[in-house]
């Protein structure tokens, strides 16, 4: 599989990020159809915060 781009360096609030992006996932994928919706806008805010961390950093 061929990638856009490699990350060389990532901080730890961008790893953490991350993780919460996938957890939160991973949960609305097993979740149930009343806390569906809670998981999804969690993984799009923690999407939107790894989206404005390449931007600042990925021509740096």
């Amino acid at each position: 599989m061929r990638s856009f781009f490699k990350l060389n360096f990532m901080d730890k609030q961008f790893q953490y990020t991350l993780r919460q992006c996938a957890g939160a996932r991973e949960m609305a994928a097993s979740a149930s159809a009343g806390t569906k919706k809670v998981y999804e806008d969690k993984a799009d805010g923690f999407f939107k915060m790894l989206v404005a961390w390449l931007r600042t950093n990925m021509l740096t």
